[in-house]
């Protein structure tokens, strides 16, 4: 019978160690499990990077035209920013008692519909108590007449001192979100820097 060899065993070195550990930290997929991780995170992370680059667009594009754009000149802003400096210390406004005109001549076609519209919007007027040098008054001197550009306007505060009176048209919309608005306006030396820190704010909020 023939003799089998003999067989020694022999030591295994350090570099099959290491390269048996290695494979052994390999998943099925022949990756290794450390850029498995890395992956995963960069993966968990992608929906924070897709929102980021969906919203800096736009908040771009609103900053650029809060600070572009003239004061006064968006619709409805000035009765946007009286009723933000109203809000900014929680005033959601008193009735308003008057008429903004009412009556229209008798020749005019739709007469009866003019008035009707004129006198709603008279009942959702509100009158608030805002600082005087923040009162937009005086910002409308471009409004309606494209013929005039912005240099009209003025960035000096209104004459006067304490709080003033105010009229706004918006009396029937949500007061909530007007708060933060009306806090970042008020604390504005002018009309002007009020319009601007709103629209900022407005832009954010959006965003």
């Amino acid at each position: 019978m023939p003799e089998l060899p003999e067989t020694t065993s022999q030591p295994i070195s350090d570099d099959r160690l290491t390269v048996e550990a290695r494979d052994s930290s390999n998943d099925r997929s022949g990756l290794p499990t450390g850029r498995l991780r890395r992956a995963s995170t960069r993966v968990k992370r992608s929906p924070w990077l897709m929102a980021g680059l969906f919203v800096a667009p736009y908040l771009i594009l609103m900053i650029t035209w809060a600070i572009s754009n003239p004061p006064g000149a968006a619709p409805d802003e000035p009765s946007h920013l009286v009723k933000s400096l109203g809000m900014a210390h929680f005033d959601v406004g008193s009735k308003y008692i008057g008429t903004s005109g009412a009556t229209c001549p008798a020749s005019e076609g739709q007469c009866g519909h003019s008035i009707f519209v004129r006198r709603r919007g008279d009942s959702l007027r509100r009158v608030v108590q805002i600082p005087a040098r923040l009162s937009p008054a005086g910002l409308t001197c471009e409004a309606f007449r494209p013929d005039v550009s912005a240099a009209c306007l003025s960035n000096a505060p209104p004459p006067g001192h304490g709080t003033l009176t105010a009229t706004t048209a918006l009396g029937s919309y949500p007061p909530v979100l007007y708060v933060p608005i009306g806090l970042a306006a008020i604390s504005m030396p002018t009309p002007v820097d009020a319009f601007l820190a709103a629209r900022v704010v407005c832009a954010l909020m959006s965003a």
